[in-house]
């Protein structure tokens, strides 16, 4: 996700620097995105000279412009050798990814809408967030088309070539990927407060809370950046390009608080926070003896704590090392390994899209025994049997003289 944020830093730091590049078609190299009006009608056909036209006078006084993100994203392969190391190991680790993160998102909206999962506060918003990682995926998978045809020499077959395409592709995969790393933040908020408040948590973690607060998680992002539809366009030679000051400004502040910045600090805080208060309560004097339905109550809790955990611990894994990679890159972008960084960081962004299924069924015995029973598999009786002990285990251990949560 955070790649927005490097690629953006990459464009904004490095391409500023360079005045006047020639960028002939399909040529162009990732760190040299600054073109200018003048640089494009000499290396392009007439196309540009009705692009020029066509500009306000306003836009020919300001003559420099930057490549959005998702117009280098896709159609890269193009800007570098087809035949480096980095292109394959990207082909061949997203062979692994596609189809395995999209199969696991699927299972997970199946599994987290299966009657039990459903009276759990996050079924509803992991079902939500795997829709969203679903959708980056696909996206991913336009890559992977590229990267290939790019490999055998031949021409790419996705590309963007003209407004309409530009504006809907920059807005909406933007868009989409802000929304799932909200989705994240909302979800860690959301256990900090049960595990922080735990005799209010049956009050505020509810799924009809997730209801309310879901839709501005994934739609508050398509709000925020409507004026990307505005302010892209596309100029023939290049690709989908954005004038500098102030639109690409605008754009990169937005983007890089929005997608990395602000998402990842919520998230280390919150889970810093449920880490140390799980810590205070297992070091805290024995209490009351827990009866039976306290005991699976507080087994359902701790198992759905482990199993959000384990997601934002991830996001912050796979998203953090891009957020400092572009930090880096900002502090001196002329630093040679950064480009080896880069290429560690996006896989990791891969990655990031498919794993969560994964960690669901590695920490949630419930996620277990539901994707069991769905399957038709015979392991829900030796789950029932762990459950059975783990309550039993409960039942001897203390609340504080706390009230135990509500199964959240």
């Amino acid at each position: 996700m955070s790649d927005i944020f490097l690629l953006n830093t990459t464009i904004f730091f490095i391409g500023s620097s360079t005045e006047n590049v020639s960028v002939p078609q399909g040529e162009m190299d990732l760190h040299f995105t600054s073109v200018t009006t003048e640089t494009v009608a000499m290396e392009t056909d007439n196309s540009t000279s009705d692009f020029r036209d066509s500009l306000p006078d306003s836009d020919l006084d300001q003559p420099m412009w930057k490549i959005n993100f998702f117009s280098i994203f896709i159609e890269h392969p193009a800007m570098r050798n087809p035949q480096s190391v980095y292109l394959t190991f990207r082909m061949i680790t997203l062979v692994v990814l596609l189809p395995g993160g999209l199969l696991g998102n699927a299972l997970t909206v199946a599994v987290m809408q299966r009657p039990r999962m459903r009276k759990q506060s996050v079924s509803l918003t992991l079902s939500v967030l795997a829709f969203c990682d679903g959708c980056c995926l696909i996206i991913r998978g336009l890559l992977w088309v590229n990267i290939v045809f790019a490999k055998m020499g031949r021409p790419l077959p996705v590309r963007f070539d003209s407004d309409a395409a530009c504006r809907t592709v920059e807005y909406l995969f933007t868009s989409i990927h802000i929304s799932g790393s909200w989705i994240v933040v909302y979800i860690t908020l959301e256990r900090m407060v049960a595990v922080l408040m735990p005799m209010k948590s049956s009050i505020i973690c509810r799924p009809s809370t997730a209801r309310v607060v879901l839709p501005f998680c994934l739609l508050g992002p398509f709000c925020i950046f409507s004026y990307l539809p505005v302010v892209c366009r596309y100029m023939p030679g290049v690709g989908c390009v954005t004038k500098v000051k102030p639109d690409m400004l605008i754009h990169f502040v937005l983007a890089t608080t929005c997608v990395s910045n602000l998402p990842l600090t919520i998230i280390a805080v919150c889970n810093l926070c449920i880490v140390i208060q799980l810590s205070c309560q297992a070091t805290r004097a024995p209490g009351k003896q827990l009866t039976r339905a306290e005991a699976r109550r507080a087994e359902t809790f701790r198992r759905v704590t482990n199993m959000v955990l384990s997601v934002s611990f991830a996001y912050l894994a796979t998203v953090f090392p891009q957020a400092a990679n572009a930090m880096m890159r900002i502090v001196n972008p002329r630093w040679l390994w950064l480009d080896v960084t880069d290429d560690v960081c996006a896989i990791l962004w891969d990655v990031n899209y498919a794993i969560n299924f994964y960690l669901y069924v590695i920490t949630g015995r419930s996620v277990r025994a539901e994707l069991g029973q769905m399957l038709g598999c015979r392991v829900a009786a030796g789950e029932k049997v762990k459950e059975q002990a783990s309550i039993t285990q409960q039942q001897c251990l203390s609340v504080s003289g706390r009230n135990v949560p509500d199964g959240q």
